[in-house]
């Protein structure tokens, strides 16, 4: 997309802005997750992160980033400081920053959720 002229991204946009907004909740819809995937994730996510499998852990959540529900985020905080602890200096500090705006969501979603404090 950078290669094309402006004028031919100008072109693009205006016509993606045509589109039918019919075509939103489709797309939104096939993203979200059902309890039983959810559950699968997550069951998934507890088995690597057992086996110190930090890396593995962080790249199934990460996936899930834009996720609604605390149980994801705070997991995915969780393997984000744990990936954070394995390097160093700006890598470290990376991902020690992004599990902080991870659970930051969690709590914001859910504030009860003892697992969200319990990361914080």
């Amino acid at each position: 997309m950078d290669n094309q002229p402006a004028k031919n991204r100008s072109t693009s946009f205006k016509a993606f802005l045509t589109l039918p907004i019919t075509l939103i909740p489709p797309v939104m819809a096939a993203t979200a997750l059902t309890s039983t995937e959810l559950q699968k994730v997550i069951d998934e996510s507890e088995a690597l992160y057992e086996k110190k499998d930090f890396p593995g852990c962080y790249n199934l959540l990460v996936a899930h980033e834009n996720s609604n529900d605390a149980n994801i985020l705070w997991r995915l905080a969780r393997a984000a400081t744990e990936k954070g602890k394995m390097g160093e200096g700006d890598e470290r500090k990376k991902y020690i920053y992004e599990a902080w705006g991870y659970i930051s969501k969690a709590l914001e979603l859910d504030n009860t959720n003892f697992a969200c404090h319990k990361v914080s």
